[in-house]
């Protein structure tokens, strides 16, 4: 299943209490699943990028990273990122390019 589905009955409800349990599954269970899927494959290009260092930033780069900042907004704690180092390099690398931080900034 994807993540993004997995999220959106969390994004949509309106229960608070389901809610808190639906985050409450999100960031014990489908967000480190998740994460550690990304994880080993962006270890395994051993750069910053999902398609290595050569390759460069490409779209499956951007398009994570800001999956990964919709739920850094919304759902995981702050320091979640901290287990996942290279998934946490990849979203920081995205968001240091100059023209992404452009579009953000509007």
């Amino acid at each position: 299943m994807d993540l993004r589905i997995e999220f959106l009955p969390f994004l949509l409800g309106s229960d608070p209490m389901k809610k808190a349990e639906l985050k409450e599954n999100l960031v014990n269970n489908r967000f480190p699943h998740y994460y550690g899927i990304f994880e080993t494959l962006i270890g395994k290009t051993e750069g910053k990028f999902i398609s290595g260092e050569s390759g460069g930033m490409c779209w499956a780069d951007i398009f994570l990273a800001s999956w990964i900042d919709i739920f850094k907004n919304l759902v995981v704690p702050p320091e979640f990122l901290d287990q996942y180092p290279a998934v946490k390099n990849l979203y920081l690398t995205v968001f240091e390019n100059e023209e992404i931080r452009k579009y953000y900034e509007l």
